[in-house]
């Protein structure tokens, strides 16, 4: 094995690694985005409690113009 095969092939090996790395860092890029887009449940749930708060008030408004008519 001469010496210019042996630097050809850690050139390649150098470049396969720099481009594995921008790939992977990528698509760990990617995931973390992903992740901060999601609502934790417990979140989730009081948006719930609060939307289901905020519709009983307004069923509660409605009836009381509804008996005063």
């Amino acid at each position: 094995m001469d010496l210019e095969s042996i630097g050809a092939s850690a050139g390649s090996g150098i470049v396969g690694i720099v481009l594995g790395y921008f790939g992977i860092s990528k698509r760990m890029d990617k995931m973390e985005s992903d992740l901060d887009k999601k609502v934790a449940k417990e979140v989730c749930e009081r948006c719930k409690e609060d939307q289901d708060k905020r519709l009983d008030r307004m069923e509660n408004k409605i009836d009381l113009i509804l008996e005063k008519i």
